[in-house]
């Protein structure tokens, strides 16, 4: 029980606070810490010494506490910290998946050619091998990994915009469904956390729904980065590779095309949202086809 001024505790109480005294510093104001006896004091005090008081109830020994401005100045400077410290995760959240969008195929071409000039060329000729036999795959639905769609990265990168999933409606896992993004954007950042990973919790929010985030067929030949992507659920955006998803995968799948195709990401600018329609109706054949 907290008396005002007083904080009841038995020696051995006193000498668990003591081992906590970090995390009553670095506390939130308003907030308290319990510990299992059930003795709580709040985040913002700090025990400063025994007092000569006895609870009049319990006829046990009690300390006095005091505000103390060190302990606020943490409190302050410990936030901020935190708050630095995940901006920062963010931010270099984002910065990974930039430099994933511009360079990883690049570098795992030349690193796959470098290999095969040098004594590891063993590795190389496997994996150049593997890619044929698996040549296949981005046109037959992908190859998805849970673990690598779960990644804490993709959480940093939601909070850096933030990207958020809207649930409008509720879909039917018996069913497959054609989904039409939009705005395509530079990168395409927001298809790409709510359909490639778990950061907006898409497998929650629409259970028994496995969404196929179609792009470029091209990207699927660069190595390295065609299994990064197929890590995440994607796949070729090719007629025979949807058509594939939709009719012979069974059902609760949902394919996702980004309309407007690259041609949109160049008409992208700040508090602008242009759609690019014209002469792209594939995608409504696509479902009148396996509707």
């Amino acid at each position: 029980m907290i008396e005002p001024g007083k904080v009841n505790a038995s020696p051995l109480q006193m000498a668990r606070m003591a081992s906590f005294c970090a995390d009553v510093i670095s506390g939130s104001p308003g907030q308290s810490v319990r510990f299992r006896d059930g003795l709580s004091i709040p985040r913002n005090v700090f025990l400063v010494g025994k007092s000569n008081w006895i609870d009049g109830q319990t006829g046990t020994e009690g300390f006095s506490h005091s505000p103390s401005p060190l302990a606020g100045l943490l409190t302050s400077f410990g936030g901020d910290c935190r708050m630095m410290l995940r901006r920062l995760l963010e931010t270099l959240s984002v910065f990974q998946w930039v430099l994933t969008f511009l360079l990883l195929g690049v570098f795992g071409s030349l690193l796959t050619v470098y290999l095969l000039l040098t004594r590891f060329w063993p590795i190389a000729a496997l994996y150049l091998a593997w890619l044929t036999i698996d040549n296949n795959t981005p046109e037959r639905g992908g190859r998805r990994s849970q673990w690598v769609r779960s990644w804490a990265v993709w959480r940093y990168m939601r909070d850096y915009f933030p990207v958020s999933i809207v649930k409008m409606a509720e879909l039917d896992p018996k069913r497959n469904y054609v989904f039409g993004s939009h705005p395509h954007g530079i990168m395409c950042v927001g298809a790409f956390c709510n359909f490639c990973t778990e950061a907006t919790g898409f497998s929650r929010v629409f259970p028994g729904i496995t969404p196929h985030l179609a792009t470029l067929s091209g990207l699927f030949c660069l190595p390295i980065l065609r299994d990064y992507l197929l890590s995440g659920g994607g796949c070729s955006v090719s007629k025979s590779s949807l058509g594939h998803i939709l009719s012979q995968r069974g059902m609760g799948n949902a394919v996702v095309i980004v309309v407007g195709g690259a041609a949109e990401s160049m008409a992208g600018a700040p508090g602008v949202h242009s759609v690019l329609l014209k002469n792209r109706k594939g995608f409504v054949r696509l479902a009148l086809t396996h509707g």
